[in-house]
């Protein structure tokens, strides 16, 4: 059972970190975009 609760909590973790990672790239790909507009 504290195994699962284990991964469960992982796969919670890993989400977060997935979103964060998908903002930051977001926030890149804008950046670069007003470069390139300018």
């Amino acid at each position: 059972m504290p195994e699962k609760q284990k991964s469960e909590i992982d796969r919670r973790e890993l989400r977060k970190l997935f979103f964060q990672v998908a903002e930051k790239m977001r926030e890149e790909c804008r950046k670069n975009r007003d470069e390139k507009s300018k």
